[in-house]
C-alpha cells in the first residue's frame, strides 16, 4: 500500500510540475505581448505627435 501511495504521489507531483511549466510559459508570453503592445502604443503616439507638428508647421508657413 505504501508503494502505491508513493507512486500516486510521484505521478501527482509530475503532473503538477508539468502544469507549472505550462503556466510559466503562458505568463512569459503574456509579458511579451504586453511589452509589444506598449511599444506599438508608443510608436502610434509618436506618429500622432509628428503628424500634429507637421500640420501646425504647414499652417504657419501658409500664413
Amino acid at each position: 500500500m505504501a508503494l502505491g501511495l508513493l507512486i500516486f504521489n510521484a505521478a501527482t507531483s509530475y503532473r503538477n510540475t508539468l502544469k507549472l511549466v505550462e503556466n510559466e510559459r503562458s505568463v512569459s508570453h503574456t509579458h511579451q505581448v504586453s511589452t509589444e503592445l506598449e511599444a506599438t502604443l508608443s510608436t502610434l503616439k509618436d506618429a500622432e505627435t509628428g503628424q500634429r507638428g507637421y500640420l501646425l508647421v504647414g499652417v504657419i508657413y501658409r500664413l
